[in-house]
């Protein structure tokens, strides 16, 4: 009995290493067929593939180099995250006619790292200040507000030397619902998790062929301010500005953020993110429609009756 239950072990233990060695290989095969195809866009190279038995698949060390840039991009890992080893070692029949789907997945960025001198992140600035020139925008707030996003210059008067970022994307099925989840923190700016919540679950075959109707059952924005908050003000202060005038910028450009996406916020939205501006560092934003709303026809209302169709509410914390 006692020499069954080593020789289970070691089979076991045996199947564990081989499966993951099976794993490894055909991800760094993948990967280096992707990163060829990619090579007169990018160049990319990783230090190595990692696992987990808890199901979590890591492509650590990765650089991103491109062409017209001279800066590269890091990445301390890109990990795929599902529930266990056994549904990653099934994505490997991804493309198959067997393949299911797992109950959770996500794609998460770890350590991200840009300098803010870099130069892909001025062409992004020069690329934002042609654009708005093009849509013949004049923006008339203090720059140190960053209504349109913070130029390179900015950032470093903010005390800035580097925007280092987490970030993740994923779902979970739950009760004939599909949630999905996304994440963002930016260390010493601000986290951001967003959690959206549909009714009835899609097939792989139904987003195939573009037939599934996201409808929104309920929605969940969360935003903790690390420091980005307090920055803002210092510096605008410093260039003469009242606290007043600094919150109504800051108000100007949420609402304006709101505008691009179609929505006009009303005082239940706008008068807690004022107070959340006044020295609050959570501002949370939900979603709770009577009935669930299918977002493909949102662009169907006028901006200003949005927030009523998915009875958006907010709180300062």
């Amino acid at each position: 009995m006692r020499n069954a239950l080593i020789l289970a072990c070691v089979v076991a233990v045996l199947g564990y290493f081989g499966s993951k060695f099976y794993l490894h290989d055909k991800v760094t095969r993948n990967l280096d067929k992707l990163i060829a195809a990619a090579q007169p866009m990018a160049d990319i190279s990783y230090a190595g593939v990692s696992s987990t038995f808890s199901g979590e698949l890591g492509i650590d060390g990765v650089t991103v180099r491109v062409p017209a840039f001279a800066d590269p991009l890091h990445i301390d890992s890109v990990r795929v995250i599902t529930p266990g080893f056994f549904q990653l070692l099934g994505l490997t029949r991804l493309g198959s006619g067997d393949f299911e789907p797992p109950e959770s997945f996500a794609v998460a960025f770890r350590g991200l790292t840009m300098p803010v001198t870099a130069d892909y992140l001025a062409a992004v600035a020069e690329a934002r200040r042609a654009q708005l020139a093009a849509q013949d925008i004049a923006d008339s707030s203090p720059e140190c507000v960053g209504k349109y996003g913070f130029s390179p210059a900015m950032l470093q008067q903010l005390g800035y030397s580097s925007i280092v970022v987490d970030a993740s994307a994923g779902y979970r099925l739950e009760d004939r619902h599909f949630i999905v989840d996304f994440t963002t923190n930016v260390a010493e700016m601000y986290d951001v998790a967003v959690t959206l919540t549909f009714e009835g679950v899609p097939t792989p075959q139904s987003l195939a062929i573009g037939a599934y109707e996201p409808r929104l059952v309920n929605g969940r924005l969360e935003y903790l301010d690390r420091s980005l908050e307090e920055r803002v003000m210092q510096l605008c202060t410093q260039q003469d500005l009242t606290e007043d005038a600094v919150i109504a910028a800051r108000r100007d450009a949420f609402q304006t953020v709101a505008s691009s996406n179609g929505i006009v916020f009303d005082e239940y939205v706008m008068d807690p993110y004022v107070e959340f501006l006044r020295g609050k560092d959570r501002f949370v934003l939900t979603a709770q429609p009577i009935e669930p709303v299918n977002l493909r026809q949102i662009g169907l209302y006028k901006p200003s009756d949005v927030p009523a169709l998915l009875n958006l509410s907010a709180e300062a914390l």
